[in-house]
């Protein structure tokens, strides 16, 4: 952490040393901070969290890190770890979010239906974690607003993991596919899909190739997504999850400013 100790180091490019910091990173960070923030998950060197979310900490005096962390080191124990160094404020990502849910002794929002918490937030003054999900309605304003003109006749929905529960509400009719296998795991056969959902970070089996579809809504905000591919292999029209991230963005921010203050 800047400020603590005598010796620094900063990296160029990708280097040999992933855990450290860029030169601009670590200049912006506050010197000598009371506590951080984190994106927590595997993996989260892609994610937007800490440039969308850094001037929200930078006003209160606290660098916002990405932390890659595996689903095997949380269950030995790395949240105490992370505790004890100070983390205060979390954004959780895959394969995480129900183990942060576990985590939690308040619970606010959808969070308990969903069994999966994407924002967490430790009390500094009892030490209790609390814990909510904005997925969700991050995912239904996106679909009521920006996505309103995604053709909602035939939804297939390919992939899901952690976010199934989430995709089940917003698509209540949808036929869900394993993304390793392709195979139907809940919902009725959609032959030839107009909307195709791209719920997962990997290419595992390939969708039919029958399928022709109208629009593919991908999950993901990165640039070399394979959803974003195969909506270029299929002269489909591409929507990324780059909305929907930045609505959930918001909600986590206010939800955070709520803790804050006691509510």
């Amino acid at each position: 952490t800047r400020g603590l100790f005598p010796l620094q180091f900063f990296r160029e490019g990708e280097g040999s040393a992933p855990d450290q910091p860029y030169l601009l990173e670590w200049a912006s960070a506050p010197i000598r901070p009371s506590a951080f923030a984190a994106i927590l998950g595997e993996p989260v060197g892609h994610s937007f969290t800490p440039a969308c979310q850094g001037p929200f900490f930078r006003s209160r005096g606290i660098p916002v890190l990405s932390v890659d962390l595996r689903l095997e080191e949380w269950k030995e124990g790395a949240v105490t770890i992370l505790e004890e160094l100070g983390l205060r404020y979390a954004a959780v990502t895959s394969p995480l979010k129900r183990e942060a849910y576990a985590l939690l002794e308040r619970k606010t929002g959808a969070v308990e239906e969903l069994e999966s918490a994407n924002t967490i937030f430790r009390d500094p003054r009892t030490g209790a974690w609390w814990g909510t999900n904005t997925d969700l309605p991050g995912l239904l304003s996106f679909l009521r607003e920006e996505g309103r003109d995604l053709p909602r006749e035939a939804v297939a929905v390919w992939g899901g993991g952690g976010t199934l529960p989430i995709l089940e509400r917003a698509f209540p009719s949808a036929a869900f596919h394993a993304a390793r296998t392709g195979l139907l795991r809940r919902g009725r056969p959609v032959p030839d899909p107009t909307l195709l959902v791209w719920a997962t970070p990997r290419m595992g089996a390939a969708p039919p190739d029958e399928w022709s579809p109208k629009a593919v809504f991908d999950l993901s905000y990165r640039e070399d997504s394979p959803g974003r591919i195969y909506a270029l292999s299929k002269g489909a029209r591409y929507t990324s999850g780059l909305g929907m991230y930045l609505r959930q963005a918001a909600l986590q921010r206010a939800w955070w400013e709520e803790r804050e203050r006691g509510g």
